[in-house]
């Protein structure tokens, strides 16, 4: 019967927060308490409870097994808010919001990256970076490292050479008459794309570097 089954986001948080030697043992008691519950007192008040178990359970396990993880997000978050007061310290932030700039940079990154490895191996990459107790072969970990070199040197790159294309434009299009109106809004434009491409580059080296990290404590284990 469907009530059988215990909810499937609560199942896979827990399921990705347990040790690996602990998982079986924990996901089959969790369950068959899951299904006395529901058979005792109800479907809601059995989803409630197996909510709550899982939760506090993954809680109890999540610094031991996903550490990594919980650091590389606290980064992550911690960039993105700096990088939010600085938009609000020097502007509006909508100045730095170009949808174009953002296709122009990251849609020609993420192909040359797939070109050059594969779209399973930038996969790859990203479950490394999202669980610490996936394991990979050396060659898996080297060419999810690549994807993300290739990713952020190109992306990168697009933001440089997009930002010349934009000058040159510029400079080829503005009038006396429009310089000191139209001068400021198009270089900040222009030099969004820079702006993307580096925080990109910034994000890809630390993923890089993570993943090297693992590499090495694979080697050593």
């Amino acid at each position: 019967m469907a009530f059988n089954h215990p909810p499937k986001m609560p199942s896979w948080f827990l399921s990705w927060a347990l040790p690996q030697e602990l998982h079986d043992a924990v996901m089959g008691d969790l369950i068959e308490e899951y299904q006395e519950q529901v058979a005792n007192f109800g479907l809601i008040k059995g989803q409630i409870w197996y909510w709550r178990q899982a939760l506090l359970s993954a809680v109890a396990f999540i610094q031991q097994t996903q550490r990594g993880f919980i650091m590389f997000l606290i980064s992550l978050l911690i960039f993105i808010a700096v990088t939010f007061m600085g938009m609000e310290l020097g502007f509006e932030t909508s100045a730095y919001i170009d949808v174009p700039s953002v296709i122009l940079v990251v849609l020609p990154a993420v192909f040359f990256s797939i070109a050059i490895t594969s779209i399973s191996d930038l996969k790859n990459g990203g479950i490394m970076l999202l669980s610490d107790k996936a394991e990979f072969s050396t060659l898996q970990l080297l060419l999810a490292k690549q994807s993300f070199h290739v990713l952020g040197n190109t992306a990168l790159l697009m933001g440089v050479f997009s930002s010349l294309l934009g000058a040159i434009a510029i400079a080829s299009n503005l009038s006396a008459e429009e310089f000191s109106s139209v001068f400021g809004p198009a270089v900040g434009v222009c030099l969004l794309t820079l702006y993307y491409g580096l925080a990109i580059k910034i994000i890809c080296y630390v993923a890089e570097q993570k993943i090297h990290n693992k590499q090495l404590q694979q080697e050593s284990a």
